[in-house]
C-alpha cells in the first residue's frame, strides 16, 4: 500500500514542473476558451497531464486498499 503512495508522489513530483514548464507560453487574464484551445494544441502537455492523473489514479486505489472508520484509533493494530 505503501508503494502506491510513493508512486502517486513520484508522479506529482516529476510532472508538476513540466505541466507548468508548458503552460508558461499562456497569457495572463486570458479567457477560459483560449486557455483550453492553447492546452489542447499542446501535445507535449497532454502527454504529461495524463501521466500527472495516473498518479491521481494510484493515490485512489490507495484509499479503496485502506478500510477507514469513524473510530481514529481504528488504525492502530
Amino acid at each position: 500500500m505503501i508503494a502506491f503512495l510513493f508512486l502517486a508522489a513520484v508522479i506529482w513530483g516529476v510532472t508538476n514542473p513540466f505541466l507548468k514548464q508548458c503552460s508558461a507560453g499562456m497569457k495572463l487574464g486570458g479567457s477560459l476558451k483560449d486557455d483550453l484551445n492553447y492546452l489542447i494544441r499542446c501535445p507535449r502537455y497532454l502527454c504529461i497531464q495524463l501521466i500527472n492523473i495516473s498518479g491521481s489514479l494510484f493515490f485512489f486505489m490507495l484509499f479503496e486498499k485502506l478500510k477507514f472508520r469513524s473510530d481514529p484509533l481504528s488504525l492502530i493494530h
